[in-house]
């Protein structure tokens, strides 16, 4: 996520697969986008990209901010305490 930025991105050549999660309890938004489309990715929402066909591609990314953040997090989610996260995914125990 870019918690200071939203993102736009634009294909201008092959194809590129995009997922986004835009708040809690939403549906996952797939995309498959081909040249000439784009897509928006909201300030803070968790997204990703991937290139479906393992051939060249080309986009083009935009940020609205120069200090966008960047915010890894599932690498962040096991940085919390075991309780806690124990208790967030519902699990006795918990052995980070």
């Amino acid at each position: 996520t870019h918690p200071r930025s939203a993102e736009i991105n634009a294909i201008a050549e092959g194809t590129l697969g995009t997922g986004l999660i835009v708040e809690n309890g939403a549906s996952v938004i797939k995309n498959r986008l081909s040249q000439d489309q784009m897509t928006v990715f909201q300030q803070g929402a968790i997204h990703t990209k991937w290139n479906p066909e393992r051939t060249p591609a080309v986009f083009v990314a935009g940020l609205s901010s120069e200090d966008l953040g960047i915010q890894q997090s599932a690498q962040r989610l096991f940085d919390l305490d075991d309780d806690l996260l124990g208790a967030a995914l519902a699990v006795d125990t918990f052995a980070g």
